[in-house]
């Protein structure tokens, strides 16, 4: 799998802040980590459609999708999917 310098730095940045809420480490904590799907870019994409202003009613659609999303990029989740186009 080919990641960029920006990539591993987030999900980096995502372990830390995983092991940060979790008051014990513990082989549990470590299989719920492998699977993971928070992604940090998508959670600052969230941050940044919130300040979309726009009379376009499809691009005004985003920041609404968005709105309120933890950035779990999961299967299911439309807003994940629109995180990564």
């Amino acid at each position: 799998m080919y990641e960029t310098a920006a990539v591993a730095f987030s999900r980096a940045h995502r372990i830390a802040e995983f092991l940060e809420q979790t008051e014990t480490h513990s082989v549990a904590a470590s299989c719920t980590l492998q699977v993971d799907m928070v992604s940090v870019p998508a959670q600052r994409l969230v941050q940044l459609a919130q300040h979309i202003a726009t009379d376009d009613k499809v691009v005004s659609a985003a920041p609404q999708l968005l709105s309120g999303w933890g950035g779990k990029l999961a299967t299911d989740s439309a807003a994940a999917a629109l995180s990564e186009v």
